[in-house]
C-alpha cells in the first residue's frame, strides 16, 4: 500500500469534507491537499504531478485522463454593493448588456455565442484580478459562485445569472500509471459508502443477495422447527382429547344397558300389581 496520495484542487473547490472521509477509511495513507491553478495547461501538468486533481472542465489532454463529473456550479455576476442591479434577486445576460463585463480565463465558463455586456480594452488574467478591478469600478465580473465567495470583499456582492453558462467540477486522474486508490477517492467524492467501496484493503463485504439468502435460509429453518413443534403439541392435545372422548363413550356404553334393564323391571312390576 502506497503511504501517501497527492490531491490537487483549483481555487473555489473545498476538498475538506472528502479529506475527512479519506482519513477515516485510510488512516495509514496520507492525503496531501495541494492547490493548483485552473489554466488548462497548468491543470494538465498538475495531473501528471499529482495523483488526482479536483478541477473545472474542460481539461487539456482529456483523452488521456479519467474524469468523474461531480456537480455544476451556479454562475453569478460580481458587482459593487451600491450598483443598481443589486435591487434584483437575480438577473439575466440581457440585464448586463449596458455594462462592461470582465471574463477572467480561469473560471471554467465556456461561451458559445456572443459574450455578455461590453468588452474592456484589457482583460484580467485571473479571477482574483477581476474582482480587484470590479472593486475599482472597472467592470462587473461573471464567474462561478464558489470563486465569488473565495474572493469576497465587503464592498462587493453578487447575484445569480439565470441564463449564463455553468461550470462543471470533476475529479481527474491519468489513465496510465494511476494510483491504486484513485477509484476509492472517486467513490468518496461521489458519496459511496464504505460498505459499497471497492475494497482497497482486500476485505470483502457480503453481497446483498448473499445476506438475503442467509435470512431466507434462517427463516426456512425457523419455520420448519416451529411446524414440527406445533405438530408435537397438536398431537399431544389430540391424544389426550381422544383418550378422554373414548373413555366417556365407553362409560356410556357400559352404563346405558344397565339403566335400560332397571327401567324395564320397574314397568313389569307395576303391570303385575
Amino acid at each position: 500500500m502506497t503511504s501517501s496520495f497527492s490531491l490537487g484542487f483549483v481555487p473555489g473547490i473545498s476538498p475538506g469534507k472528502w479529506a475527512r472521509v479519506w482519513r477515516q477509511r485510510f488512516p495509514d495513507v496520507e492525503l496531501r491537499l495541494e492547490p493548483v491553478e485552473l489554466e488548462p495547461a497548468q491543470v494538465a501538468h498538475a495531473a501528471g504531478q499529482h495523483n488526482a486533481v479536483l478541477t473545472r472542465l474542460p481539461v487539456a489532454d482529456a483523452e488521456r485522463k479519467h474524469a468523474v463529473r461531480l456537480y455544476t456550479e451556479v454562475t453569478v455576476v460580481v458587482l459593487p454593493i451600491e450598483h443598481e442591479l443589486t435591487v434584483m434577486d437575480e438577473c439575466s445576460l440581457a440585464d448586463l448588456e449596458p455594462y462592461v463585463v470582465l471574463l477572467p480565463p480561469d473560471t471554467g465558463l465556456e461561451w458559445d455565442g456572443d459574450l455578455p455586456g461590453r468588452r474592456s480594452s484589457v482583460e484580467p488574467e485571473s479571477a482574483a484580478d477581476a474582482v480587484s478591478w470590479c472593486a475599482s469600478s472597472a467592470g462587473l465580473v461573471v464567474m462561478p459562485m464558489s470563486l465569488a465567495r473565495l474572493h469576497h470583499r465587503k464592498d462587493l456582492t453578487y447575484r445569480p445569472v439565470v441564463d449564463a453558462p455553468v461550470s462543471t467540477v470533476a475529479l481527474v486522474w491519468p489513465r496510465r500509471e494511476a494510483h491504486p486508490l484513485c477509484d476509492e477517492l472517486a467513490g468518496i467524492v461521489r458519496g459511496r459508502s464504505a460498505s459499497s467501496s471497492r475494497g482497497g484493503d482486500g476485505s470483502r463485504m457480503p453481497r446483498p443477495a448473499e445476506r438475503d439468502g442467509d435470512r431466507t435460509r434462517s427463516a426456512s429453518v425457523s419455520s420448519s422447527r416451529t411446524a414440527k413443534s406445533g405438530t408435537r403439541r397438536a398431537g399431544g392435545k389430540n391424544s389426550v382429547a381422544g383418550a378422554g372422548k373414548s373413555s366417556h363413550s365407553g362409560t356410556k356404553m357400559r352404563h346405558g344397558p344397565q339403566r335400560k334393564n332397571r327401567a324395564t323391571r320397574k314397568r313389569r312390576g307395576r303391570n303385575s300389581r
